[in-house]
């Protein structure tokens, strides 16, 4: 990286960390442009040198924050291992995978509830997409109907991601390892 390309980056860094503690302050949509750039010590130029708005701000960090939580979990090279044959073998949500990913939520709760709030306008669709492709391969492993394997990734997806909106509601309040349970419990009503 050259020096403009990191003096560029630094400042979308600065305007990033502002949107956030600001959200501290007010809610998302309170804050305006010149929230940011008085907080980030920016001018409005800048701002929109990088932005177009400040949902393009938000875009932004949640999705670096989400390829880091990515690359941290390195989900993919895990499920490309998987070599289910049997559906009732087949387990996407454990221990292993899950507390990692409510830790990372409970971690980012202002930004992930913001998401949840305004899905469509995050392109919620295309991240859940993105999520159920990277999924159905090893889901057709044991399903070989694609449209059902399809409606029943969306299922989980939609009951888990109700229960972290709760969770995250009542601030975070109820411990990891109990909202893990329930998720399991209700993917898996057997147990694992």
């Amino acid at each position: 990286m050259n020096r403009a390309q990191s003096k560029f980056h630094n400042t979308s860094i600065k305007m990033q960390n502002a949107l956030v503690q600001l959200l501290d302050e007010k809610s998302f949509n309170n804050i305006s442009v010149s929230d940011i750039c008085k907080k980030a010590e920016v001018n409005r130029s800048t701002f929109y040198s990088h932005y177009e708005n400040v949902y393009e701000l938000l875009k932004e960090i949640q999705s670096d924050s989400i390829k880091a939580f990515e690359t941290k979990m390195n989900k993919q090279t895990a499920l490309d291992n998987i070599d289910y044959k049997e559906h009732k073998d087949l387990v996407f949500i454990t221990h292993e995978y899950l507390i990692p990913y409510l830790e990372f939520i409970k971690t980012n709760k202002k930004l992930y509830n913001i998401y949840m709030d305004n899905f469509q306008i995050f392109n919620g669709t295309e991240y859940e997409n993105n999520l159920i492709n990277s999924l159905l391969p090893v889901m057709l492993k044991s399903i070989n109907d694609k449209n059902i394997a399809d409606y029943m990734l969306r299922y989980f997806l939609g009951g888990i991601n109700n229960i972290i909106k709760k969770w995250i509601d009542h601030d975070c309040e109820d411990d990891i390892l109990l909202i893990c349970e329930i998720i399991i419990s209700c993917v898996l009503p057997n147990g694992i």
